[in-house]
């Protein structure tokens, strides 16, 4: 009882604990820029709470010219090294090389005052590496004085050597000092306003923006990035919006569902002549693999590929194929969204060889399937005998159901038009997928025989043969008795 009261009394000092910072925040928060403005050299950043383990670490920064002003504490109590690291510092020290900077404090809680060297950016890191420390909840501030900087934007990115299709998404970059929450972002070409981006975005210095297809092809676009509550703007480096790609996806068409385990057709068409292509397989804009790194090409006509989807992939509906020139990576293109799904198949079972079916009667089409088949097509076809091949050559006949559920039979009349033949048979295919389908064995469609519908002559043949023999040796026998 005692640990579990110990237990209750220490979730309710956190929860107190982390409502008290909650409270602070939003109260924070809500100040209005107008008063921000009239402390311009007083910059206070204040975090949550936030949980360390062992070796984890927090940190504030901000622009000081003077001093920060810092504190801390920690619940449960646990001790910690408070640091302050130029940025050039903290960036060798996150990328895991030695770093050196300002110890400020090895304690489980205190404040302070660090009277910066150098003007600039400085971090201050709240580090629970102590040998054998445990996890605790760091609650943290610092206050960055003095900032005599101007407001200013500076854009990083699209820069000079940005070249980037119409319809692909554009990332702008950005950094800013003390120009607001807010920003307004427009496109120019040859110093004419095309389009406004946005009118208003978080002055967050990240935004993307999918290029309309429509826009003209041109080298000498620049972005603008305006603050909406001070004077402070940039342009970014001339950049090129190019035509879109040379190469086109055909198949897989948008919504295809391909199975793992069945092979299907890749198709493209390109405009200008590439002897080889590569092709990705891609999933939410993700690379997942690559399906074939040099499939002959050379020519500006359609290309193919064949592709055996591999099990062991998550089923959805967000795949697309990446196809593009192997010496040329730039010169690209994405398929439509299609979908891949379990493996699927279909099994015909009946007609089978031995099947006899008369013109004018009724029989059952049988079929087993697995996975995700979907309605399905029946169709008949016949095997036509053709000179030039010595199979002869699979001639469509008739579509007996264009569209129908996958319950495994199908009641069928079979046309009395129909001409007799010995090579018919029937294809099932889903509608979903063209490649799971199954063909059945050649059967027979024709009139009855001696009256006996659904056999074969050899069958009957056999029968009355048995029956001669059984009627003589019943000959012999009476003859013996005589």
């Amino acid at each position: 009882m005692l640990k579990k009261k110990k237990s209750i009394l220490f979730l309710l000092i956190i929860t107190i604990f982390l409502s008290s910072n909650l409270i602070y925040n939003n109260l924070f928060e809500e100040r209005s820029k107008e008063a921000l403005n009239e402390l311009p050299i007083l910059i206070p950043h204040t975090s949550p709470a936030q949980g360390l383990n062992h070796d984890d670490h927090a940190e504030l920064h901000g622009w000081a010219e003077q001093y920060v002003d810092w504190s801390f504490s920690t619940l449960p109590s646990q001790v910690i090294n408070v640091w302050a690291l130029e940025a050039f510092e903290y960036s060798l020290w996150t990328s895991g090389f030695s770093s050196s900077g300002h110890l400020l404090s090895t304690a489980s809680s205190g404040s302070g005052r660090f009277n910066v060297p150098t003007s600039g950016t400085w971090y201050i890191v709240f580090w629970n590496d102590e040998i054998g420390s445990q996890f605790t909840i760091v609650s943290h501030d610092a206050t960055f004085v003095g900032d005599t900087r101007p407001p200013s934007i500076t854009i990083y990115e699209p820069y000079s050597s940005t070249t980037i299709d119409v319809g692909e998404v554009l990332t702008i970059d950005w950094n800013s000092i003390k120009a607001g929450s807010s920003v307004k972002i427009e496109l120019f070409k040859a110093g004419s306003l095309v389009t406004t981006i946005t009118s208003s975005t978080s002055n967050d210095g990240y935004y993307q923006w999918s290029i309309p297809l429509n826009t003209t092809i041109g080298t000498d676009y620049r972005v603008k990035i305006s603050s909406l509550s001070t004077s402070a703007y940039d342009y970014s480096d001339y950049f090129e919006i190019s035509a879109l790609p040379t190469i086109t996806v055909i198949t897989p068409r948008a919504s295809a569902s391909l199975a793992m385990g069945s092979s299907y057709s890749i198709r493209w068409n390109n405009t200008e002549t590439i002897c080889h292509i590569k092709i990705d397989l891609y999933r939410n804009n993700t690379y997942i693999q690559n399906i074939e790194d040099d499939s002959m090409n050379c020519g500006a006509y359609p290309g193919s590929d064949i592709w055996r989807v591999p099990y062991g992939l998550i089923p959805a509906d967000d795949y697309n194929l990446k196809v593009y020139n192997r010496d040329d990576p730039d010169t690209y293109a994405f398929s439509d969204y299609f979908e891949i799904t379990e493996a699927r198949g279909i099994t015909i079972t009946a007609p089978n060889g031995g099947s006899h079916y008369v013109q004018g009667s009724e029989y059952l089409i049988k079929w087993d399937s697995y996975g995700p088949v979907g309605n399905v097509i029946i169709e008949l076809y016949e095997v036509v005998d053709h000179e030039d091949y010595v199979y002869g050559v699979d001639t469509y006949v008739l579509t007996i159901i264009k569209n129908t559920e996958n319950d495994g039979s199908f009641s069928w009349t079979v046309p009395k038009d129909l001409p007799d033949s010995n090579q018919y048979f029937v294809s099932i295919e889903s509608i979903l997928d063209y490649a799971c389908n199954d063909d059945s064995q050649d059967f027979t469609i024709g009139p009855e025989i001696l009256g006996i519908p659904g056999y074969q002559l050899t069958v009957i043949s056999i029968i009355l043969l048995i029956a001669v023999i059984s009627l003589s040796l019943k000959i012999r026998t009476k003859i013996t008795e005589v």
